[in-house]
Formats: C-alpha cells, structure tokens, sequence
C-alpha cells in the first residue's frame, strides 16, 4: 500500500468513529473497541496488515509500564524498565524451568517475592525469618505449569 492509502484508511475510520458516535452517543462513547480504530492504521503501515494485530494487548502492555513509572526514581526509566524486566525474567526462569533437582531457598526468600516483583506484600516484615544460615533442602522437580507454594512456620 502506498502512504495515501493509509492515510485514506485513518480518514475513513476516524469518520466511521464519528457516525458511529453520532448515532449511538451513549452506546459507543468511551469503548476500548472504538478506540482501537485509533490504531489500525499505524498497525497496517508498521507492520503490513492487520492480520494478528493485537491494539489491546498493546495498551495492556502501555498500562503495566506506567503503573510502574511512579515506582522508579524518574531519572532513567528506561534503565528501571530493563532492571525490572532482567528481574522478572530471571525470577520466571528459575521457576519454571532453570533449577536443579537440589533447590536451596534460605529464609529470606518470601521477602523476593513481595514488593513490586510479583503481587503486593503478602507476608509481614515477622514472618520472615531472620535466620539468615538457615537452609531450606528439598529436591523438587518443576514442570511449567506447576504451582509451588511456599509456606511459612
């Protein structure tokens, strides 16, 4: 397609957003659906079609990272995005698939998994242990998909 193609393809969504607006204004106001229109064009000149073009997993993606900026020092966000996601990949890995049949997970371990890492705090500043030689041993095998629950005393 050539650049007045696409441009005819924005012009022609942004009127169809509007006709739709004007005939059903309580209906279509505010859709995420109406929204993605928005997008399509960019998606069709970036990547050549529509065909497995996700806007709203996009803009789920674009919501995660900015819940997040508030939690970095807004100095190099990019840098807190790459730490971030190393962490994370890491943390997934190691869960997944990358640990030996010979796991060792000392008492601090629930403190990794509060915070910004995964969910909210779940466990108390005195639930953790603070025996810091004590060692858990246990030989687990992990498939994906399997849940492990780590329980406290």
């Amino acid at each position: 397609m050539a650049d007045n193609d696409y441009v005819r393809l924005d012009a022609t969504l942004q009127y169809l957003s509007i006709d739709l607006l004007k005939v059903f204004p309580e209906e279509f106001s505010n859709l995420p659906n109406l929204h993605v229109l928005r997008h399509l064009s960019e998606h069709a000149r970036r990547f050549g079609n529509l065909i497995n073009a996700s806007v709203s997993l996009k803009e789920m993606v674009h919501r995660i990272y900015k819940s997040y900026v508030p939690h970095t020092n807004k100095k190099n966000v990019e840098l807190d995005f790459i730490k971030r996601e190393n962490t994370l990949q890491s943390l997934r890995y190691l869960i997944d698939r990358g640990l030996h049949n010979h796991i060792q997970i000392n008492g601090k371990i629930k403190s990794l998994f509060d915070g910004w890492y995964l969910t909210s705090q779940v466990y108390s500043n005195e639930d953790i242990e603070e025996d810091d030689d004590m060692i858990i041993e246990e030989n687990i095998k992990l498939q994906a998909g399997d849940v492990v629950e780590i329980e406290g005393k």
